[in-house]
Formats: C-alpha cells, sequence, structure tokens
C-alpha cells in the first residue's frame, strides 16, 4: 500500500511540474510568434467590392509568402485623396464587423482599413475541447494579421507611414495594444473602451456572473492559459511613440481599472481621456458620435477637415 501512495505522489508532482511548466511556456512573452506567424506579406485578394459617394470599398483577404491566410479586412479608399489625409488600421468589437463602414465617417480625408477576427465560436463537443487552442491561433493569425495589413497599406498602397494610426476598440483594443506595441511602423495607438489586465477584466465579467461561474477561479484559469496576451504586458513598448486611451468610468467591460492598467504600464507620450458613457457598440449612437469627436480632435487638433459626418 505504501508503494502505490508512493507511485501516486509521484505521478502527482510530474502532473502538477508538467502543468506548471505548461503554464510558464504558454505565458512568456510571445513577441517572435507573432512574427513568425505573420512572415511576409503574400497575395492580398478581393473578396467582395462596392462604392460609396466618395470611396471605393473592398472585402480583402491577406496571405503570406507561404500560402496561409491570416485575416480578412474592410479596406475604404477615397477615390480623391485629401493631401492632410489620416489612416486608420482599426481592431473593432468581435460583432462590429462592416458595421465599421458606418460608424466611422466615410470621407475623403479618412483611410479605413479594418481587420477582421479568424475565429468562429464553436459548436460541436470537439471544438469546445480545441476552443482554448483555436482562440491562441486566432490570436496569433489576428495580430500577424495586422502586419501583413500594414505592409499591405505603406507597401502596396503607398501611404506616408506617419499619417498611420492604430486604433483598438473594445475586445480590439488587445490586439491593437499588441501590434502597437510590437510594430515599430505604428507611429500612435488609440485605445477605445478597451485596457488590459485580464484578472480585472474576467471579475467584472457579467457574462461570468450571469452564469454563476466561480469568478476569481475562472479569472486565474483564464490568465493562466491567455495571459501571453495581455497588452499590460507589451504596451510599455509603445514609448516614445504615442499613446492615447478613450475610457468610460461605467464600462461593464473593461472596467475603468482595466484602462489605467495600461495607463501605469506605458512610458511616456502618454494621455486618458474619460468619458461616463456605458461601454461603446456596434450601432450609431451618442456614444459613438462622442467617441468619433474625440478621436477627430486627436487626428485633425489644427487643421479643417474632420472625422465627423458632412452636413
Amino acid at each position: 500500500m505504501k508503494r502505490i501512495f508512493e507511485f501516486m505522489a509521484v505521478i502527482l508532482t510530474v502532473a502538477l511540474a508538467a502543468l506548471g511548466l505548461t503554464f510558464w511556456n504558454i505565458n512568456r512573452d510571445r513577441t517572435p510568434v507573432f512574427f513568425e506567424v505573420a512572415g511576409d506579406i503574400g497575395e492580398v485578394k478581393t473578396i467582395s467590392s462596392r462604392s460609396s459617394d466618395t470611396s471605393e470599398i473592398r472585402e480583402i483577404s491577406i496571405q503570406n509568402t507561404r500560402g496561409e491566410f491570416l485575416v480578412e479586412c474592410w479596406y475604404r479608399r477615397p477615390r480623391v485623396l485629401s493631401p492632410n489625409y489620416r489612416v486608420l488600421l482599426v481592431y473593432s468589437g468581435v460583432k462590429t464587423k462592416d458595421a465599421v463602414l458606418d460608424l466611422i465617417p466615410d470621407r475623403p480625408d479618412v483611410v479605413l482599413c479594418a481587420v477582421q477576427y479568424p475565429y468562429q465560436r464553436p459548436l460541436t463537443f470537439l471544438e469546445y475541447v480545441r476552443w482554448p487552442r483555436d482562440v491562441r491561433r486566432a490570436a496569433y493569425r489576428t495580430v500577424a494579421g495586422g502586419f501583413l495589413a500594414t505592409t499591405f497599406l505603406i507597401e502596396r498602397e503607398k501611404y506616408d507611414p506617419s499619417r498611420l494610426t492604430l486604433v483598438g476598440a473594445s475586445l480590439g483594443s488587445i490586439f491593437g495594444g499588441i501590434q502597437g506595441a510590437i510594430d515599430s511602423r505604428i507611429p500612435r495607438v488609440l485605445i477605445v473602451h478597451g485596457g488590459g489586465n485580464f484578472p480585472v477584466i474576467a471579475r467584472a465579467s457579467p457574462r461570468l456572473r450571469e452564469r454563476g461561474w466561480p469568478v476569481r477561479v475562472s479569472a486565474w484559469i483564464g490568465n493562466q492559459m491567455f495571459g501571453s496576451f495581455d497588452p499590460v504586458r507589451y504596451v510599455g513598448r509603445i514609448a516614445p511613440r504615442e499613446l492615447v486611451v478613450i475610457a468610460t468610468r461605467n464600462d461593464l467591460y473593461f472596467p475603468p481599472q482595466s484602462a489605467l492598467s495600461l495607463m501605469d504600464a506605458a512610458g511616456e507620450p502618454k494621455k486618458i481621456i474619460w468619458m461616463e458613457s456605458p461601454h461603446v457598440r456596434s450601432e450609431k449612437s451618442e456614444v459613438v458620435n462622442e467617441i468619433i469627436r474625440s478621436i477627430n480632435t486627436y487626428l485633425f487638433p489644427d487643421t479643417a477637415p474632420s472625422l465627423l459626418p458632412r452636413p
């Protein structure tokens, strides 16, 4: 009997050591992995296209030179580009999709490239079992796709890199925060109703509370599984480039402490703008209009053009 207990103790020790090693490995700085997944830009395919009064709109897919599909993007280019143009590379909320084309007004001084997420919710039992792996793979592809989208804008579309702003809104603040930190071509990063510090985000999650899950345990497990994607780990590298955070004190998904965690980890120059509104959603609202006004003031502080819709 003693040998059985000793054998079980050894097995338990090995299992705990393996688990600890796994958590250590997946929580390391993954910067090299993002660049490895991205590789070099390959074929850019047009999936669909349409026109507005002022712009050409394309839904594009981006592959690397290995022929691997990374992401799709919504790309809107004005037919006649204003000399004082700005280029917005956007990671938005998970449900926003092509609604971003309506949320960010269509103007001759704004080029828009909105990165979409290469992820589908699990439907079968096997897909739920693979869910942690699939989420991590999608996160790598999203940021890597953002790298290649930036290459597409600078090298193939020939935009001035100094006119580029990366916008990470809601869920997109995670991916935008990572790319903005480790991609030195990005001159400025704007985070909207988002943040970092995964345990804080998880403990505040209304969804976890509604489902009756043990919040603190779920927060710990989630941080062990996905902590390597917490933008707090990376955001310090944005400096000396510029970081601006637009946060709201009434955010149920990214509470104020989440935004402050980003600010604490970031270097200078940095600025936080506080709102009192609810969390931004993917439909037009006064919250969106207020955010657009703040972005407009940031992008066009001293010039006539603006992101606001024309009268």
